[in-house]
């Protein structure tokens, strides 16, 4: 749809992506593309949809997480109406953290920054991506 948002997965998680959906596939051959699926399914309703998630705190930025159902992995994003862009910034599993956790180095904020800003990010758009990359 012309009213969607671009959706880009960080370069910089890019590798990560891959491999939870390759980790996942390989321990759960009952259901082995579910998490690919339903990634892809969170976000085609970001490109729609992009205030769907809730605001969180993620290595000290304000972000929106997402939760995927079945697998329960979370989808953390930042969006941009006036750019028209969604930028997934972390994926990962979603057990709970311990109540000490650590805190975030001025790095990983500066990561988060720089994210936002990338011109290499993969381009998720209609179920597929534009380069032919695939998880």
């Amino acid at each position: 749809m012309s009213d969607d948002l671009e959706v880009v997965i960080a370069p910089e998680i890019e590798d990560d992506v891959r491999t939870l959906v390759t980790w996942w596939r390989e321990h759960w051959p009952a259901a082995p593309d579910l998490l690919e699926r339903e990634l892809r399914e969170a976000l085609l309703a970001l490109a729609r949809w992009p205030q769907i998630g809730t605001r969180v705190k993620l290595l000290g930025r304000s972000v929106h997480r997402v939760v995927l159902r079945r697998t329960g992995y979370l989808v953390f994003y930042m969006y941009k109406l006036s750019a028209r862009r969604v930028t997934v910034v972390r994926v990962r599993r979603g057990h709970r953290r311990p109540a000490h956790r650590a805190r975030e180095t001025q790095a990983e904020s500066s990561w988060v920054d720089s994210t936002m800003k990338s011109r290499n990010a993969r381009t998720f758009a209609g179920g597929r991506w534009r380069d032919g990359w695939n998880a």
